[in-house]
């Protein structure tokens, strides 16, 4: 057991080579994973994937608080809609959109705590200046922190809808009326400028879609630093995690086509669309049926570790048929 352990990567000398994650996948699948992941690259990688992550949770709030008012536009053109009979359709349309100010605006701030945190263990030159280029000097975003705020500690914000008639028509908006934001005294300068700025009230599809605009710039600009100043980790990390992914797909290959599918005669063309795109089924069949050139053009579509060497490349062929 002893001499087992001692072939694991946890216990080499890095940087690993491909052979030796070979041997310690082999020898124990958890902790070679386990290894890999706690490298320098595995651990930025995660901690970047999760505010990523939040970063996405804000931008599908939005898209979906977005969503739900142009759905209330649509319905409020029918005639019906406006009825007595369909209150309760009108009462959960407007609903949804009550909670999707609420839930987007706590996935901002969430972003913003996710990211600060972020920062804090990985600093990239100039995120001070581009915070205060995007965010700090904004009254845009202070008055998302302060409306946090307020619907935190003091109460939930309606956002009223109104009916506006131009030479097109009319069409129906939701805002944050002043009326309502000025009976709370936490603002600050800031926010109070950009209330300010809105005399008929802040204009809910128009706000969320400046700032999730102004999120997602901000972001893409922070991640693409990340990964330049921290590449030679996440390099080491990603090549590591690709060849212990290898490994296991040609084991889980091998393994189905030798144990299962050749000895029950599967064919393996009836299952090509779980595989492989449209536009990548037409490429195949424009090529000669069952010959290697397109038995390899289908591995080079589904094998994404480069995981097929010499000897599962020979049991694919004979899966397929392959005729040449």
């Amino acid at each position: 057991m002893s001499n087992q352990y001692e072939k694991l990567i946890c216990n080499a000398t890095r940087p690993w080579t491909k052979e030796q994650i070979i041997v310690s996948t082999f020898q124990n699948l958890t902790e070679t994973l386990r290894a890999i992941e706690s490298l320098p690259g595995g651990i930025i990688s995660s901690e970047l994937e999760s505010v990523h992550l939040s970063l996405n949770i804000f931008l599908d709030a939005t898209y979906d608080l977005l969503s739900s008012i142009n759905f209330f536009k649509g319905e409020s053109e029918r005639p019906d809609f406006w009825h007595r009979t369909r209150r309760s359709d009108f009462e959960t349309l407007e609903l949804r959109i009550q909670r999707g100010v609420f839930s987007a605006t706590m996935a901002a701030m969430a972003l913003v705590d996710h990211s600060r945190r972020f920062s804090g263990k990985y600093p990239v030159e100039f995120y001070r200046e581009k915070v205060r280029e995007y965010f700090s000097g904004n009254p845009l975003h202070r008055f998302v922190q302060n409306f946090r705020n307020y619907m935190t500690h003091v109460r939930i914000a309606k956002s009223n809808w109104v009916v506006k008639h131009d030479k097109q028509g009319s069409s129906v908006f939701f805002f944050l009326t002043q009326e309502n934001l000025s009976k709370w005294d936490g603002w600050d300068i800031p926010s109070k400028s950009y209330i300010a700025e809105n005399p008929d009230g802040v204009n809910v599809e128009e706000f969320f879609n400046d700032y999730s605009r102004m999120v997602k710039l901000f972001h893409d600009w922070f991640r693409s630093q990340v990964w330049q100043k921290h590449s030679e980790e996440l390099r080491e990390f990603f090549d590591c995690k690709k060849a212990y992914n290898a490994i296991n797909v040609r084991s889980t290959w091998n393994m189905l086509i030798k144990q299962t599918f050749l000895p029950k005669k599967i064919d393996p063309y009836m299952y090509l669309d779980r595989y492989l795109s449209n536009n990548e089924i037409a490429e195949v069949l424009s090529l000669p049926f069952r010959t290697k050139q397109q038995v390899d053009r289908i591995i080079k579509f589904v094998d994404e570790y480069r995981a097929c060497d010499g000897e599962l490349r020979k049991s694919v062929y004979e899966l397929f048929g392959v005729t040449e």
